[in-house]
């Protein structure tokens, strides 16, 4: 079975992406995710309940969810943010994005 999305992106199954923790934003070698560590079954390395993070070069990575892949940097990081307050990840994720899109910090 195969899924288009946007008339842009095809993935040959329904579950084939990141799991459903992160978010993810990829665009011209840059990529940024969160990541709700509450909601993620593969174990962390971040004791808070959010990380976000963004730079370049990014790739997909060995999955540690069944049937899904996680995002991870190649290149170096711009930025990082580790924190339980859901508002400060959010805008983290929205400066991550904005980085992704232009590749300037806002």
């Amino acid at each position: 079975m195969t899924l288009t999305k946007s008339n842009e992106v095809t993935v040959s199954s329904p579950r084939e992406g990141p799991p459903s923790c992160m978010r993810v934003a990829v665009c011209g070698g840059r990529l940024a995710s969160l990541r709700d560590n509450a909601l993620c079954s593969a174990p962390t390395l971040s004791s808070s309940r959010f990380y976000v993070v963004w730079g370049s070069g990014g790739e997909r990575a060995t999955p540690r969810h069944p049937g899904s892949w996680e995002p991870r940097l190649s290149g170096p990081s711009v930025g990082s943010l580790q924190t339980d307050d859901s508002a400060e990840a959010e805008a983290a994720y929205a400066r991550a994005c904005e980085f992704v899109r232009t590749g300037e910090l806002p």
